[in-house]
């Protein structure tokens, strides 16, 4: 086989996978997310990184963020970088399809009060660490137009803030940048038998041009 149609299967299989990449905050539209008593997005912000990989929320902020195309399945992972300041009611993050929140679905990772889904139990003064939620165990699968961040801070000083940085969903056939890891691919996809097939065509038709 010719090395330039190698390069061209290799392509094609390569075109046929699935790779993960860190959500960018900025290619999202950003709105107040409404919890179980609705007016929960007070006297908060939110700020955004340049490169659009961080988010930062102080003071007490509900945010969602729409227009995403987040795939979960069985098995998909949510990683991310996340550090807290101050004392912190909630700190959580999440998916799903509108604006109003279903309080299993919220992912606490930081604060004392007794809401949401408790993932993840941060320390203050721990600096950044980096969180892995077997999210694929505790959503059902399907497709999600919105993440969403909280803040909960009701009462008290509000200077406080979170930060989410790489935020990623990995699943078994999507390579994670995360932890470096290669898809699992257990049968080959129609669609890149397909494009194998297309790809060997022109080569078996000179075969047979030779033979004549």
């Amino acid at each position: 086989m010719k090395i330039k149609h190698f390069l061209a299967m290799f392509f094609l299989f390569a075109a046929c996978q699935s790779q993960a990449a860190f959500i960018n905050f900025n290619s999202l539209s950003e709105t107040s997310y409404d919890g179980p008593d609705s007016f929960q997005d007070l006297n908060g912000s939110t700020s955004i990184s340049s490169d659009g990989l961080t988010a930062t929320i102080t003071g007490n902020a509900w945010k969602a963020f729409t227009g995403g195309n987040f795939i979960i399945d069985s098995t998909t992972v949510l990683h991310f970088l996340f550090s807290a300041s101050g004392n912190v009611e909630v700190g959580a993050i999440g998916f799903d399809n509108d604006t109003t929140a279903a309080v299993p679905d919220v992912l606490k990772v930081a604060g004392w009060q007794n809401y949401g889904t408790s993932v993840y139990n941060y320390v203050l003064g721990s600096g950044t660490v980096a969180i892995s939620i077997d999210i694929g165990t505790l959503y059902s699968a399907g497709t999600y137009s919105n993440i969403f961040l909280i803040l909960d801070k009701d009462a008290g000083s509000q200077s406080l803030s979170l930060n989410f940085s790489n935020v990623e969903l990995c699943s078994s056939n999507t390579e994670c940048i995360t932890t470096g890891a290669s898809l699992t691919v257990s049968e080959p996809s129609p669609l890149l038998i397909m494009a194998l097939v297309i790809a060997l065509l022109p080569m078996a038709r000179r075969i047979k041009a030779t033979k004549k």
